[in-house]
């Protein structure tokens, strides 16, 4: 998957539009509706559609979505 792809499976996950676009560079810890209920959604739709179980332990290390989708992709 490419960090395209997966900023258009990111922004998937929220129920609101995003006035400001995703970049690699944006620290999805500071987007307003992200919080611990989104990491859970986050983990579970990684699972459901990359097969792949992330580590909230290696999550809290990351930042941005960039750092995101290498972890997924290491995985």
């Amino acid at each position: 998957m490419t960090i395209d792809e997966f900023i258009v499976f990111f922004r998937t996950l929220f129920d609101s539009d995003f006035s400001e676009e995703l970049t690699p560079e944006t620290e999805f810890r500071y987007l307003d509706d992200w919080g611990s209920l989104m990491a859970v959604v986050f983990i579970a739709e990684v699972l459901e559609k990359y097969g792949k179980i992330v580590p909230t332990a290696e999550m809290r290390k990351t930042e941005t979505i960039e750092e995101l989708h290498r972890l997924v992709s290491s995985l």
